[in-house]
């Protein structure tokens, strides 16, 4: 208690102006960081690796070679369809020749309109032919070009599982090629907390790599379900980009 005689004497650190802010709320997660890009290569057709073009820790651009299959039954059964893609083009121009030919005689009166017809016939017969056979090409060519592996998107080779001289069998996985440039991280939440969580929101996220520097992302999915056993959510946020 002061009394009225005494005076006290206020400092400016003993005075505090009142300001009206926002108070946040966080939600706390510890994660790791993945590639958001990954894929493993597996080969598509079987075959003998004959040579091994990148090795792990490699970087790749889209469509770079990666390795080659041996294998002569499946490029044989591509020159083959090829052949026969080109007997019926040749039986095509015959056949069309001869309807010509037919219909012109046919327009004279010097043929029969069964005569006429069975050229006509003849010439649709090998039109079906040359796309049956086309077909027959394409596919073939298709599985002559999956014995080239290829990447599939820019990127580093984090796995090689083959080495050259081993037989492979169709869904083998071969590579797996990774891009690092975009990262996501992704942790679990307490179910209590998910509903806190939207998406779209601001996630701040330390690297142990990275000490005393701070990145940002933001929240792109939360799982619907809770795990069982951890009675925690599943929540993949936050896109890194290393520039």
């Amino acid at each position: 208690r002061v009394d009225d005689s005494e005076v006290v004497v206020l400092q400016p650190t003993d005075v505090a102006t009142a300001q009206l802010e926002s108070v946040a709320q966080s939600v706390v997660l510890t994660g790791s960081l993945n590639p958001y890009r990954i894929a493993e290569v597996r080969a598509q057709v079987p075959g003998l690796v004959s040579s091994i073009r990148v090795d792990r820790g490699d970087p790749v651009t889209a469509g770079q070679v990666m390795a080659v299959l041996d294998a002569q039954g499946i490029r044989s059964s591509a020159a083959g369809a090829r052949a026969q893609v080109a007997a019926a083009e040749a039986n095509l121009a015959l056949a069309q020749q001869r309807y010509e030919s037919s219909r012109k005689l046919f327009e004279a009166g010097a043929i029969s309109q069964i005569d006429f017809q069975a050229a006509e016939a003849a010439l649709e017969a090998a039109r079906g032919q040359l796309a049956a056979a086309q077909a027959q090409s394409a596919s073939a060519s298709e599985s002559a070009r999956q014995a080239t592996i290829t990447a599939p998107f820019t990127g580093e080779v984090s796995s090689r599982m083959v080495n050259a001289g081993e037989a492979v069998n169709p869904g083998q996985a071969l590579f797996q090629v990774v891009n690092t440039t975009v990262l996501e991280l992704a942790g679990q939440i307490p179910v209590r907390e998910a509903s806190r969580v939207q998406r779209g929101q601001t996630v701040e996220f330390t690297i142990d790599a990275y000490p005393g520097q701070v990145f940002v992302g933001e929240v792109e999915r939360v799982e619907p379900v809770a795990d069982p056993t951890t009675r925690r959510v599943r929540l993949p946020s936050g896109r890194l980009v290393l520039l």
